[in-house]
């Protein structure tokens, strides 16, 4: 089960804030102005560099994007851009995705290049000619988007089984009252159609890492959890579990790692680079822990900010801290032995690193009731 991971930005967030921060960092500015960020003490720690044994290839798609905006900026007299723009979106699992077919695809944008409402491509019609030069930035990035990407999701899985995988990332328009990704088809293979025009707002100006690293933060915690599932390391079922305490302690195995791959390498340690906003979710979380009330803050809920989700958020902080604290090798072993072996992990990293926050008291106890009931 892929799980909805990605960051929920207000709509009036510039778009500054929105591509040129990483996810986290983004949501810091966005919803907790004023909690503060410190600078980085001293080095900063970056995951050393390995040869691990998975195949992921990568592959980034604008094609369907491009032929729609150049479709909408054309003037009429190359009559073969309109036909290109529709086989694009067909070809790459966009019209499959959305349950649509040609000759309605094309009313929708004849109707937007005519700036008719056309269910939410008139937006994206708009504006097509910033939206191609960010674009034209965004391709430059082409090759590191598709490296970086298999290489992080890489670092968090276990050696074995090894795991051979094709994903594709395709930039193309979505109809309004989809989301601003969603997955391909089944028969179109691994991956994710995201639309530019929506997940990239106010796009003039934009620089390529900027507008790349907001794709990156779409996309990697979905292969993730696509790898994991592949190789066998499925989290629990969560709403199964009637404890409370042990249903946390299943969704910060489970929601953690996701998450993690929402934060950019620039702001690793998170202990260290984002020391208030750390030390705030950890005191929220033991205070909402130990004292619940309804409805419980700490169950999933929709539309809740970025920076208050509080399990998730822990959970990045555990992923983090055992990496740093004990190395990657321990990290992947706790992540492929399941929720408890993790937390136990993080124990070991806390008594290495006092500066490291302990587990509150009712996860550790989950941790040992569960020891104890499987011996």
């Amino acid at each position: 089960m892929r799980l909805d991971m990605r960051v929920n930005v207000r709509a009036g967030t510039s778009f500054l804030a929105r591509v040129k921060a990483p996810a986290a960092l983004l949501a810091i500015l966005a919803g907790c102005a004023g909690s503060g960020v410190s600078s980085a003490p001293g080095a900063v720690w970056r995951w050393p560099e390995e040869s691990r044994p998975h195949r992921i290839s990568v592959t980034f798609d604008s094609l369907p994007a491009r032929a729609a905006f150049e479709y909408f900026v054309s003037d009429g007299r190359e009559p073969a851009i309109r036909p290109a723009a529709i086989e694009a979106a067909k070809s790459r699992g966009i019209l499959q995705a959305l349950g649509t077919d040609e000759r309605s695809w094309a009313e929708l944008l004849d109707q937007a290049k005519n700036g008719k409402p056309a269910s939410g491509l008139d937006g994206a019609a708009a504006r097509s000619r910033e939206e191609l030069a960010a674009l034209d930035a965004l391709e430059k990035e082409k090759s590191r988007v598709e490296r970086e990407i298999a290489v992080r999701v890489s670092r968090l899985l276990p050696d074995s089984p090894a795991v051979d995988i094709s994903y594709r990332i395709v930039l193309g328009l979505l109809t309004e009252g989809s989301a601003s990704t969603i997955p391909l088809s089944p028969s179109s293979g691994e991956g994710m159609i995201v639309d530019p025009a929506r997940l990239f707002t106010d796009v003039e100006g934009s620089s390529g890492p900027a507008l790349a690293d907001r794709l990156f933060h779409e996309v990697a915690p979905d292969l993730y959890e696509i790898v994991r599932e592949r190789q066998g390391f499925a989290p629990p079922d969560v709403s199964l579990e009637k404890n409370r305490a042990r249903r946390i302690v299943l969704r910060i195995h489970s929601e953690g790692p996701v998450r993690y791959l929402s934060f950019s390498h620039d702001f690793l340690p998170l202990s260290r680079w984002l020391k208030t906003p750390y030390e705030e979710v950890w005191q929220r979380f033991a205070l909402r822990l130990a004292h619940p009330k309804t409805p419980d803050l700490l169950e999933p809920r929709a539309g809740v900010p970025f920076w208050e989700q509080d399990v998730p958020l822990i959970g990045a902080m555990v992923v983090d801290s055992v990496a740093v604290t004990l190395g990657p090798a321990r990290l992947r072993t706790a992540l492929a032995a399941g929720p408890d072996a993790l937390l136990r992990a993080y124990e070991d990293a806390v008594r290495r690193d006092p500066e490291l926050r302990p587990l509150p008291e009712e996860l550790t106890a989950a941790i040992r009731r569960e020891k104890s009931s499987a011996n």
